[in-house]
């Protein structure tokens, strides 16, 4: 994945917070894009951490909308099934993404995963290739999104924070799509007990 810096990011990486500041610096503040990223599992504090930053973000004159009122709000929006809390990423595009990565992480990750189309978050459509389907809700220029884990049901946690697995192709989509489709100029991951940013 490639970045403002030029510098390609390293798949231990994709799980980090990343910030342009060049691109923020020379962009308007309306038209930064943010992406704020909870855990799977996140609880309406977490949550509230997001609705918070936001409010934050448009007291600073960054085009927001539909703010939800608190992080309970938020969870709900994010969990109810419908059009409005789900962004796609096409599987052609996610092919790219994945011919740039070294041969060596293709392997390891195609030997660990199999092919794209086996990942759970994978959308089969009659009309194309398909597409990963992300959790995510945007708010203007500001996109809450949910993490997909680095693996699958039983050993998921065991891998979420782990560098040392490779991530299936549905977390590499995810950052993929935040990095190309998205583009987002900071990326930022939501704890349950986050400070004030600066940018």
């Amino acid at each position: 994945m490639r970045r403002g810096d030029g510098d390609q990011v390293g798949l231990d990486r994709l799980g980090e917070d990343h910030i342009d500041l060049a691109k923020l610096r020379h962009t308007p503040e309306d038209e930064r894009k943010i992406a704020l990223v909870l855990a799977p599992a996140a609880d309406p504090r977490m949550a509230q951490s997001a609705v918070d930053l936001i409010h934050a973000f448009a007291r600073k004159g960054y085009r927001v909308a539909d703010i939800p009122v608190d992080g309970a709000a938020l969870i709900r929006a994010l969990q109810n099934g419908s059009n409005d809390n789900e962004e796609t990423f096409p599987r052609g595009e996610y092919g790219f993404f994945f011919a740039a990565l070294p041969p060596d992480v293709q392997a390891r990750v195609t030997e660990r995963w199999g092919a794209p189309e086996r990942d759970p978050s994978f959308r089969g459509s009659r009309l194309d290739c398909g597409a990963f389907a992300m959790t995510a809700l945007r708010c203007g220029n500001v996109i809450v999104a949910v993490q997909p884990p680095r693996g699958y049901d039983d050993e998921a946690n065991a891998s979420h924070h782990s560098s040392e697995r490779s991530p299936r192709h549905g977390y590499l989509a995810f950052y993929a799509w935040l990095d190309d489709a998205v583009r987002a100029q900071a990326i930022l991951h939501l704890g349950p007990a986050e400070t004030s940013i600066e940018f």
